[in-house]
């Protein structure tokens, strides 16, 4: 999966990932980009 996280705060912002717990699920981040407007994040089920 690959997801762009950008700074911006809509609603009451709520966090993405708040109640999931994605290492025991089985993913990690395999890419972290970071650029002025969005961190790039990579993650993969292994």
């Amino acid at each position: 999966m690959h997801l762009a996280l950008s700074p911006v705060l809509l609603g009451s912002g709520e966090h993405l990932f708040e109640n999931l717990n994605l290492p025991q699920l089985g993913y990690r981040c395999i890419e972290s980009v970071a650029s002025a407007k969005a961190t790039h994040l990579v993650i993969a089920k292994h």
